[in-house]
């Protein structure tokens, strides 16, 4: 790792995968604990891990934005740009503009 980074910017990089996995191992215990036994996964679903992990994305990008729906909404921007969807992307900053 470069040691000339802002130790700020690393610190809040460290804090939000550190909040990431927290929230992606609570979602996967909850899938298998819960989820799974109503139905709404399977047991392979479940441990496959890409419910709990895109959940705890949604989360862990909304804690990070403050629950500002701007925020979300500008990240919701960035990703549809992406994925190569700019018009999308377009109509998502009007919204916010």
């Amino acid at each position: 790792m470069q040691t000339n980074l802002p130790a700020s910017a690393l610190a809040a990089i460290t804090a939000f995968c550190a909040d990431l996995q927290k929230r992606a191992i609570s979602q996967l215990q909850y899938d298998l604990e819960s989820n799974v036994q109503i139905g709404v996964l399977t047991a392979a679903e479940a441990a496959e891990g890409s419910h709990a992990l895109r959940l705890a994305i949604v989360s862990a990008v909304g804690s990070f934005v403050h629950y500002d729906i701007y925020g979300a909404l500008e990240i919701a921007a960035d990703i549809a740009e992406d994925v190569n969807a700019h018009p999308e992307a377009a109509q998502i900053r009007a919204m916010v503009a």
